[in-house]
């Protein structure tokens, strides 16, 4: 069965709206508080994921049941939320990091990236998670997919979203599957027994990821460089030829 892009539109929107406002939030707060401390700081974080990871956590759950309804011929299943959230005293770690660095990136950018992550997370381990238990309590297959959300994708995420409907556990995913940077935007989507996701197309994802292979081999470019480079993924020909030794 191909899933139609219009049944995770919905989730998408509402996540995004999510991690705007807590993002808006902290970048008000700091910018009223330029000397405001690493702990006040870190409390405020750990508040807005806090609130966020539940709202994400109960979207993906919503989510996950409206493409499971999709097959009714599935013995009945009814998804959980997960409560993983990122406990505060890694926060206030985080966060005493941040203020120490210096470079290109601002400790307030590095500060709203990672709380962005960790809201997001919310959703990444409910749908994990419910398909994990789901194969096991009904007996069927269940995987999901790193599917992302846009078109200007880095290496690492092409890599992980050209191996399609594979994932199941950690265990499978070879735990990168289960990794996710700042400014990520790729979502796990579970798909059951013959589903594919409309628009997504993981060979189109796996040609620029023998591209990279193939040109870091020859040392057109490092492999470290493609796999923190971004890529458009709207027209992989013109991709490919991007980065793909000369001849």
């Amino acid at each position: 069965m191909q899933l139609p892009q219009a049944s995770i539109l919905p989730f998408s929107r509402a996540q995004q709206l999510v991690v705007d406002g807590a993002e808006r939030a902290l970048r008000d707060y700091l910018a009223k508080h330029p000397n405001a401390s690493a702990q006040d700081i870190a409390d405020l974080i750990a508040d807005l994921t806090e609130t966020g990871y539940e709202v994400d956590t109960e979207l993906a759950a919503a989510l996950y049941n409206g493409l499971r309804a999709a097959h009714p011929e599935l013995p009945a299943y009814s998804a959980v939320i997960s409560a993983n959230v990122i406990e505060r005293q890694y926060i206030l770690k985080a966060v005493e990091s941040a203020l120490s660095l210096s470079g290109e990136t601002s400790y307030i950018d590095r500060l709203v990236g990672s709380m962005s992550r960790w809201i997001m997370q919310g959703a990444r381990d409910t749908i994990r998670d419910n398909a994990k238990s789901d194969s096991i309590a009904n007996n069927i297959k269940v995987r999901w997919a790193r599917v992302p959300q846009g078109t200007n994708t880095c290496g690492f995420c092409i890599m992980l979203a050209s191996r399609g409907f594979v994932y199941h556990t950690e265990e499978t995913a070879g735990g990168f599957g289960n990794q996710y940077h700042n400014d990520c935007d790729c979502l796990p989507i579970p798909g059951f027994e013959g589903d594919t996701l409309e628009g997504y197309d993981p060979d189109s994802y796996y040609a620029i990821y023998e591209a990279m292979k193939d040109s870091s081999k020859v040392g057109a470019f490092s492999w470290n460089t493609l796999m923190g480079s971004h890529f458009d993924t709207s027209d992989v020909d013109a991709t490919i030829r991007l980065i793909s030794p000369l001849e």
